[in-house]
């Protein structure tokens, strides 16, 4: 890299500026003899807050008439109607006063408050006049919603490696709005084909999944006379043990809480918080699959797209 392109380099990530992705090709200039060399030269660098203003656009190539330079625009991507947004548990309500003792009651059977999520910012927010002098007491609400949107933009950036703490908000914002724009889906390619119509292109993801996932009964592999390892009489007993809770609670603790959920919308991290009075529940899933053999279907469930 040469001293320019690093210099330029410097800068763009001094001023924390995001290069849209580019549709319609990976060059931007091309020249040289019988128009060999390629290079991407030409690009919209946009800020986070222009982002935030216009989500949803990305960079489009334009044919080439005249110039060694292909022209750019930009343009809005409208992607393929999901439908409706299906719930989503933001991990930074745990962090709430109060907010597990709301679960708790629920799980017990009482009603809960209808509209508390749509109310939390204001009754945690608003401030008396007399709570205005108590300026180390605004301070420390202060800091624990900034640890909330932390842990939000955390959550939907996807970026584990970094620490909860790490002051990384405007990262992870810049994360989750690059996620949103990746995951904006125009075309699809499927055996060779483009698909462009949004019937089509979720037809098609139907059938490619049912076709990878369906099993080919014309060939199936001969392992009879294959000799495998053989675990001890102890040690097939112990792995048909029931349950016990201590293991079902590490292995719980062990996953990583920002995962994303399943299709129910409740991350690991609920689950370990407020295992102490949701537990009897999941024991009694566990000791109903060991004495059964067999669970709800609902809980495989996944999001394959």
């Amino acid at each position: 890299m040469s001293s320019a392109m690093r210099k330029f380099a410097e800068i763009v990530d001094d001023l924390g500026l995001v290069d849209l992705p580019l549709q319609g090709g990976e060059f931007t200039w091309n020249a040289g003899q019988n128009n060999q060399a390629w290079a991407r030269l030409d690009r919209f660098l946009v800020s986070p807050s222009w982002i935030d203003q216009f989500s949803g656009i990305n960079q489009c190539r334009l044919p080439r008439p005249v110039s060694d330079h292909f022209p750019i625009t930009l343009v809005g991507v409208g992607g393929i109607r999901r439908g409706p947004t299906p719930f989503r548990f933001e991990n930074m309500w745990l962090k709430v006063e109060g907010f597990k003792d709301l679960v708790h009651s629920w799980w017990q059977g009482i009603e809960p408050c209808s509209r508390w999520n749509s109310g939390i910012g204001r009754k945690v927010r608003i401030l008396t006049v007399e709570e205005t002098e108590l300026k180390k007491e605004a301070k420390e609400n202060y800091r624990k919603w900034v640890i909330m949107e932390e842990t939000h933009w955390r959550q939907l950036s996807r970026e584990i490696w970094l620490k909860e703490g790490d002051r990384n908000t405007g990262f992870f914002h810049r994360m989750a709005s690059a996620h949103r724009r990746n995951n904006s889906l125009e075309r699809i390619k499927i055996n060779g084909e483009w698909l462009l119509e949004e019937q089509e292109i979720r037809e098609g993801i139907a059938n490619a999944f049912q076709n990878m996932l369906s099993e080919d009964m014309g060939w199936k592999a001969d392992i009879g006379r294959l000799q495998f390892d053989q675990i001890s009489q102890q040690e097939a007993e112990n792995l048909e043990r029931p349950f016990t809770e201590d293991e079902i609670h590490v292995a719980l603790m062990e996953m990583n809480g920002d995962k994303a959920p399943g299709p129910d919308g409740f991350t690991m991290a609920f689950w370990q918080s407020c295992w102490e009075f949701i537990k009897e529940e999941i024991l009694e899933m566990f000791k109903d699959f060991y004495e059964h053999s067999s669970f709800l279907k609902s809980l495989n469930n996944t999001f394959l797209v």
